[in-house]
């Protein structure tokens, strides 16, 4: 596979209900990406977490679900953005202009 090819839905949606059904906080999950890196995936998910919750609390939930995402055989790597809202654009949020 080339790097940067886009996963099958069926794939996206098995990460989708990961997420998910990780941790009973998340209240959203925005986005859910996966590239081909080699013969496996590169993974990239936004969840909703309360905006209250402390940093710590929100960086060990995610944190659990990048493992979580890791462990799955097709995973070489997994990044876990959190967010408190769903509103903004996921694909620009971040991006230098």
């Amino acid at each position: 596979m080339l790097t940067g090819y886009r996963a099958e839905p069926e794939f996206l949606s098995r990460l989708t209900w990961m997420c998910l059904n990780h941790h009973k906080e998340i209240r959203y999950v925005d986005t859910v990406k996966a590239f081909h890196f080699g013969n496996n995936f590169l993974v990239e998910v936004d969840i909703v977490l309360p905006e209250d919750m402390t940093v710590r609390v929100a960086h060990d939930i995610g944190e659990e679900l990048q493992q979580k995402l890791e462990r799955h055989a097709e995973v070489e790597r997994a990044f876990v953005h959190i967010d408190y809202e769903a509103t903004h654009k996921p694909d620009v949020e971040h991006k230098v202009m």
